[in-house]
């Protein structure tokens, strides 16, 4: 049950990105920027974080392949921060493909021309 509910929070996200891109640019920003500081808070508190087995075990894995302790812990704080950023990343695709791409020079180019025809038939 908690997979789906996983899988509905992020629909929703990228479904809210969406909605903030096509409102402004810099809105479609707002929801990565905050995926990226929770990404970043979680690094000195992922033992808070993650589930206690998951921590435990990868910690001894990498433990096991490096035998440093202190790179054990800085591999699993990347492995952390790389599993935080999995959101941000798809909130970054779904604010280029809907925001940056598509509203590019062209867009502009074409609201442009839109109002000029527009005047023209008020004219």
């Amino acid at each position: 049950m908690n997979g789906w509910l996983v899988i509905a929070a992020l629909a929703a996200a990228v479904v809210l990105q969406i909605v903030l891109t096509k409102m402004n640019k810099r809105m479609g920003l707002v929801l990565p920027a905050a995926t990226l500081v929770m990404a970043i808070l979680a690094i000195p508190g992922w033992v808070d974080y993650m589930p206690p087995a998951l921590t435990e075990s990868s910690f001894r894995h990498l433990l096991e392949l490096t035998e440093l302790p202190k790179v054990a812990y800085t591999l699993n704080g990347m492995y952390i921060f790389i599993l935080y950023n999995v959101p941000t990343l798809l909130l970054m695709m779904t604010a280029y493909a809907y925001g940056f791409r598509f509203r590019g020079r062209s867009g502009h180019k074409l609201e442009e021309e839109l109002k000029r025809m527009g005047a023209e038939d008020l004219g």
